[in-house]
């Protein structure tokens, strides 16, 4: 998880350098809370695979995304 993150990042780093973007302050905001989310979600799944294996938890991320497909 850590180096998918680093990789994305090595990638586009330079191409935020290059096309300069001045977003308001609330997309940031957003930016920031959504990377803490998603590592906080992937801390409990790991935890989740390693004491329910990863049969069972993978068996309920259909129902997740479903869930969200609707919200």
């Amino acid at each position: 998880m850590v180096y998918r993150g680093l990789l994305v990042a090595a990638i586009t780093t330079p191409l935020a350098l290059v096309y300069f973007h001045i977003f308001p302050w609330q997309f940031y905001a957003i930016s920031i809370f959504q990377g803490i989310s998603i590592s906080f979600l992937d801390y409990k799944y790991f935890k989740a695979y390693h004491k329910f294996g990863a049969e069972n938890v993978s068996a309920t991320n259909p129902l997740g995304v479903f869930i969200i497909f609707f919200l």
